[in-house]
C-alpha cells in the first residue's frame, strides 16, 4: 500500500529559495495562505490523480491550492523548479538522457484545428502541455550542447 509523505524540512528549504518572496502588504489584511501546505496539496494531486475536491483539509483549501497552482505556472515557477530538479539529477548522473521522451495528448479539433482558441472558461486547452515541451526540448538541449564542449 502506497503511503503519501510529506516535503522534508530539507527538502522545503531547497524548493523555499525558487519560489517568489512576497512584498508585505503596508495596509495588512488576511495573512497568505501557507506556501509549503500549497505545494504539498499540489503534489498530493498530482500523486494521486485526484480530482480537486478530494484534496484533505489538512491542506489549504482547494481553490487556494489551484489559485496558487495556477499562478506558479503563469510566472514560471514550475519550469524553474523542474529545471533545478533536473540540474541536481544531472549532476548525481540519476539521468539517462539518451533515453529521453516527451508524452503528450492528441486531440482532434473539430471545426476550426489551430484556430481553436480558449475554452469557455477561459482557459487555453494545451498551454500547460507546450509549456512542458518547451521546458524539456531546453533541457536535452542544453545537456547535448554540455557534452559536445
Amino acid at each position: 500500500m502506497w503511503v503519501w509523505k510529506r516535503l522534508a524540512d530539507h527538502q522545503w528549504e531547497r524548493i523555499r529559495k525558487q519560489l517568489p518572496s512576497l512584498p508585505p502588504r503596508p495596509k495588512g489584511g488576511r495573512p497568505r495562505a501557507s506556501s509549503r501546505r500549497c505545494l504539498e496539496g499540489i503534489l498530493w494531486i498530482a500523486r494521486t490523480g485526484a480530482q480537486w475536491a478530494a484534496l484533505p483539509e489538512c491542506y489549504e483549501a482547494r481553490s487556494t491550492v489551484h489559485d496558487r497552482l495556477t499562478e506558479w505556472v503563469e510566472d514560471g515557477v514550475f519550469v524553474q523548479l523542474w529545471r533545478a530538479f533536473l540540474r541536481q539529477l544531472d549532476a548525481k548522473q540519476q539521468l539517462a538522457w539518451q533515453e529521453c521522451f516527451v508524452d503528450g495528448i492528441f486531440v482532434i479539433a473539430k471545426k476550426g484545428g489551430a484556430l481553436v482558441g480558449p475554452t469557455k472558461r477561459g482557459k487555453g486547452s494545451k498551454w500547460t502541455v507546450w509549456r512542458m515541451v518547451a521546458a524539456c526540448r531546453w533541457a536535452c538541449w542544453w545537456r547535448l550542447r554540455r557534452r559536445r564542449r
